[in-house]
């Protein structure tokens, strides 16, 4: 990085070796850098999703995520972790569909499939018929 400040890939790197170490604090500020640098660069918004998570800041890691999907829309990844970040922040219908849309391309997907059936088991029961 002292080399080339201005590459984005090297800030990235340094934060995936943060994020792996558990210095999620310290990855998030890496993984801005290179969005300053790259603002487009889907891996930097996941990693920074994944490690805004981390430390518990789930709107702002929502944020993160949407940008991935934004970026990639067929980041089956990417639309697992936003759901998983909208079930923690109790939007369980905008999680639901994001869990959906991961089902729809990759049916087999066991992870997504518990992830959905716990989400739809957070639903209210429908009104009994009368």
């Amino acid at each position: 990085m002292r080399l080339r400040p201005d590459l984005p890939e090297a800030h990235y790197n340094l934060a995936i070796l943060l994020a792996e170490s558990g210095r999620a604090v310290e990855a998030i500020d890496c993984y801005r850098q290179a969005l300053r640098l790259k603002p487009d660069y889907a891996g930097a918004h996941f990693g920074l999703g994944n490690a805004l998570a981390q430390v518990g800041r789930f709107p702002e890691a929502i944020a993160e995520f949407q940008a991935v999907v934004r970026f990639t829309p067929d980041d089956a990844t990417a639309r697992h972790s936003l759901g998983n970040a909208l079930l923690v922040v109790g939007r369980v219908a905008e999680a639901i569909a994001e869990y959906r849309e991961v089902l729809r391309t990759h049916p087999d997907d066991a992870a997504v499939r518990e992830s959905l059936r716990r989400a739809q088991a957070l639903l209210p029961a429908p009104e009994p018929a009368r």
